[in-house]
């Protein structure tokens, strides 16, 4: 039986750059955009969908965000940041102030790293924090944002019960996250795709179950969705796209590269039958 603790440790050890996917340094980036011949600060697309390991494309992200109705003088968290792509997403459209905070150490220092190449990081602070146990004040913030990370969540009441009490009356909660597929989860499809999927990370739940979660924890919910064929593809595109373009080449090795366009054809495999995809908007009363 895991516990808190070794959930933990395994998510530290996974999301590192000897798993299925590469996960890149603010260096190799630059290197990358500068072969495109894209500025980091810019919104091109190419800079997000490059560096963040979202699923959902900059397009949906943003679609999420205009449901949000974020503004300038929003105050937001972005709760299990990861290396920060979405919240530098966030700074670039809005000018808004944002916490974002993951329990991982080495994915905070590259969200920083980042935060700093993209210009943004006079808008973001970064804390390393479990989302189990947040101790931001009561009513702090009046939006929450996270973005594939309650998968990962192993106490999903304890954890939305926390977030709850830092959003203001009347905020919005908004996120997409990797939901159970039709046949099982990411640890069922494990045995079927060796090296690609770590081990104690996944607690996926079913779009409904997610729903009821969210209400148990006093959130009126105002929008689900079954965004799977949105997200299979814009992965489908996104490897047909890396697959013709050897300019990944320049910024990082050719073991990245493969590894990359490995990932996307086993993540792509695992679509609807161990993963689905939802979003997700809801406000405290």
């Amino acid at each position: 039986m895991l516990n808190e603790e070794q959930v933990t440790k395994n998510i530290i050890k996974s999301f590192s750059e000897n798993i299925g996917f590469p996960v890149y340094t603010a260096e190799e980036l630059e290197k990358m955009y500068k072969s495109f011949g894209v500025d980091p600060k810019s919104l091109d697309r190419r800079v997000f969908d490059t560096e963040s390991m979202s699923h959902h494309l900059q397009s949906e992200v943003i679609k999420l965000l205009r449901m949000m109705k974020i503004e300038k003088d929003d105050f937001i968290l972005d709760a299990g940041c990861g290396n920060g792509a979405p919240t530098r997403l966030m700074a670039k459209l809005y000018g808004c102030r944002i916490i974002g905070f993951d329990i991982n150490p080495n994915q905070i220092q590259k969200a920083i790293d980042c935060d700093i190449l993209e210009g943004v990081d006079f808008l973001i602070k970064r804390d390393i924090k479990d989302v189990h146990k947040i101790d931001y004040s009561e009513n702090t913030f009046n939006k929450i944002f996270h973005n594939e990370t309650i998968c990962h969540w192993m106490n999903k009441e304890v954890a939305l019960s926390g977030l709850y009490r830092v959003l203001k009356k009347g905020g919005i909660m908004g996120f997409h996250d990797w939901a159970r597929g039709d046949r099982g989860d990411l640890n069922e499809a494990g045995g079927d795709f060796p090296g690609t999927y770590a081990e104690g990370v996944w607690f996926q739940h079913t779009i409904q179950e997610t729903k009821s979660l969210l209400e148990q924890a006093g959130f009126v919910v105002l929008h689900t969705e079954d965004t799977t064929d949105i997200v299979d593809r814009g992965l489908r595109a996104r490897l047909r796209e890396l697959q013709m373009s050897k300019v990944y080449l320049k910024g990082a090795s050719e073991e990245y590269f493969h590894k990359s366009i490995r990932y996307f054809k086993v993540m792509i495999e695992t679509h609807y039958n161990y993963l689905r995809y939802g979003r997700f908007l809801c406000f405290k009363k």
